[in-house]
């Protein structure tokens, strides 16, 4: 790594570290009359939290986070291979009454209905609490706070910079109070960074405004010519590994490209099969044959970098995870929408945006850049994440250069209260009219208490 990128990433480094058990002890010994919302720095890994909470529980948990992949279910057996575990899916609850149910807040929200008839939990937590501010899941994870018993205990883990306020907004959604916990572990902050087609590395950023030589490269040099194209994949994988940004996330416009940019990929070990001797990765395969015959198996291995989408096989990307888990890649090409399935840490991740003539701009949202941030900062590296905007002609560096500068998990709501809201409010045992009067949307905007069921 050159000195000016060590300097630079080296400005914000910290250690990172989790709670010890006596804080997790405080926590669920405080769960009585009120809710609990911890709040963490960026960086510590939230499932590890809810982990530790879960074993200090002595009763039944329903755990419900908005990301669900197969290898962070894995990881859940993993590190629970004494408890019994059971999923809430879309068309049936298996067997709600064991020691840990794991569901996500949309296929919650449609068993609403049917709570009484349930084994209630003597503990519910909901990761990521700042999805509330997502579209689509936040609704219907609003709507599962709105609808489950007042006197259940909640915890809420997020990260996010205005704590206090959503606390109010959870204390109201619930009809009861919501005490927060801020955890006293040193978070890592991420580090925006440039890519110009020189191969040159800057800060993004000064302050809040572009970095002032970025703003002259992006007016005056020309920009990557095509991200696409075998040799600037090639170019950007070895400028990765000389300047030991890896294990590295390559976000790509689309699946397809993905799995190109792997195939250009050229051969980096000669011992592939060493990684495929690994015990947990063969005990995978063994379990998984038809893996062994998986056209991108020998590629992954051999060139060290692999595809990672939504079109793929999900057990194909539940291996990725395992092979990125051992390092046995370096770099895992995806796109934007299939980042929130990864579990997995990674030093860096590159934005690489280009849109061809017949595609319409789309620009990043929030919540691909929060999700995407998660993803970075290893806690073993000396250095922290980064996420870095390659210089392409479609790159809106502004709109990305917001994004990073949001203050970080500032959560809010994206209630909809539309048709489908409205109905599932109505199939549970309270007034639909008094659920929606304690809305987030409700609290900040009075007049909202206008809303009449009727004209509905």
């Amino acid at each position: 790594m050159n000195s000016d990128l060590r300097k630079l990433l080296a400005k914000s480094s910290s250690s990172r570290g989790l709670p010890d058990d006596d804080f997790y002890k405080d926590v669920v010994s405080h769960l009585g009359d009120s809710d609990c919302l911890i709040n963490m720095p960026a960086g510590i890994e939230k499932t590890s939290v809810a982990l530790s909470i879960i074993a200090q529980t002595a009763g039944r948990v329903w755990y419900v986070t908005p990301s669900l992949g197969l290898y962070r279910i894995f990881l859940l057996k993993s590190a629970l291979p004494d408890t019994d575990i059971s999923f809430m899916s879309a068309y049936e609850r298996e067997k709600p009454d064991r020691r840990l149910l794991i569901t996500s807040p949309d296929i919650l929200r449609d068993h609403l209905a049917d709570i009484d008839e349930m084994s209630k939990p003597d503990l519910v937590i909901f990761e990521d609490i700042e999805c509330l501010a997502y579209p689509e899941i936040g609704t219907a994870t609003e709507q599962c706070l709105l609808c489950l018993p007042q006197g259940l205990p909640l915890i809420f883990l997020s990260a996010i910079a205005n704590p206090d306020e959503i606390s109010k907004c959870l204390a109201a959604l619930r009809g009861r109070g919501c005490r927060v916990i801020e955890s006293a572990s040193p978070g890592l902050s991420d580090v925006p960074i440039f890519i110009s087609s020189q191969w040159e590395v800057l800060p993004l950023t000064d302050k809040k405004r572009l970095n002032s030589k970025v703003r002259r490269i992006l007016k005056e040099e020309p920009p990557f010519q095509n991200i696409r194209s075998a040799a600037f994949i090639k170019q950007l994988l070895f400028f990765l590994r000389k300047e030991e940004l890896t294990p590295a996330l390559i976000i790509l416009p689309g699946e397809k490209d993905c799995d190109i940019a792997a195939g250009f990929c050229v051969q980096e070990t000669k011992n592939a099969g060493d990684a495929l001797t690994h015990p947990q990765i063969a005990a995978f395969l063994n379990r998984y044959p038809f893996l062994k015959d998986h056209p991108m198996l020998s590629d992954a291995v051999s060139k060290r970098t692999a595809s990672f989408h939504g079109n793929l096989h999900p057990l194909w990307c539940e291996l990725v995870e395992h092979l990125l888990g051992f390092r046995a890649i370096d770099a895992v090409f995806a796109t934007a929408e299939s980042v929130g399935e990864m579990v997995n840490k990674l030093q860096i991740a590159v934005l690489c945006i280009s849109y061809r003539k017949e595609e319409k701009p789309r620009e990043m949202t929030r919540q691909q850049m929060d999700v995407i941030r998660k993803r970075v900062g290893l806690r073993e590296s000396e250095y922290a994440g980064c996420v870095a905007l390659a210089h392409t002609s479609d790159a809106d560096a502004v709109h990305i250069k917001d994004l990073l500068l949001q203050t970080r998990g500032q959560s809010s709501s994206a209630f909809e209260c539309n048709c489908q809201t409205v109905l599932g409010l109505s199939a549970g045992r309270d007034d639909p009219e008094k659920l929606l009067s304690r809305t987030i949307f409700a609290l900040k905007y009075p007049r909202f208490g206008a809303f009449c069921m009727e004209e509905f």
